[in-house]
């Protein structure tokens, strides 16, 4: 069975279109604002993209929205800068989560997989295909739902629309028990 490689192409870490951009979480978010200033690749910019209301009123946001138009600020010469401490979303390229209809699905932008894509029309086994991408989506998967499920729990609704900044509150913040749910996460994950 072939195994994913990435061909570090020039169609890697570029974005299009909405359509395209990643979803990162908002420690994520956090260190991507500190490495863009270590790194001094200019703004990075962000907008809330998964926002539950809890009963109180506050809104926590779960996920944002990288907005990135054209290459990737830390991507150079076909490398990237902040390689280990990338984005979730980066680590499981080229599978991408459908967060709204919460599937797994591949990405045809990927030049390995166009040129592969064979593999996607067979019976596959995609723990051997993509490996580490695989175990990237599904870390994802299970911060995902074990934060939505905390705060449904909780309450909390899922709220479309436009936000103040100043109204909303990022998850891990409003949560003691996320940073323990993450930590249980990244021991599974070594």
């Amino acid at each position: 069975m072939k195994e994913f490689k990435c061909l570090r192409c020039v169609q890697c870490c570029v974005f299009t279109g909405e359509s395209d951009y990643p979803l990162i979480f908002p420690w994520e978010k956090r260190l991507l604002e500190m490495r863009a200033l270590n790194y001094r690749v200019g703004e990075v910019k962000f907008v809330p993209r998964l926002v539950y209301e809890l009963p109180d009123r506050e809104r926590v946001v779960v996920l944002y929205e990288w907005l990135i138009n054209g290459r990737c600020p830390f991507s150079k010469d076909s490398a990237c800068l902040i390689h280990g401490e990338h984005p979730l979303v980066c680590k499981m390229y080229p599978l991408i989560i459908g967060i709204w209809d919460r599937t797994l699905r591949v990405s045809m932008r990927c030049a390995w997989v166009g040129e592969n894509k064979w593999i996607l029309n067979s019976s596959i086994d995609l723990q051997k295909v993509f490996h580490k991408e695989l175990d990237s989506a599904l870390l994802a998967f299970i911060i995902i739902e074990s934060i939505i499920s905390a705060i449904e729990k909780d309450g909390g609704v899922l709220v479309h629309g436009k936000y103040d900044a100043a109204e909303l509150i990022d998850v891990d913040e409003a949560y003691d028990g996320i940073n323990e749910l993450l930590n249980a996460a990244g021991e599974r994950q070594s």
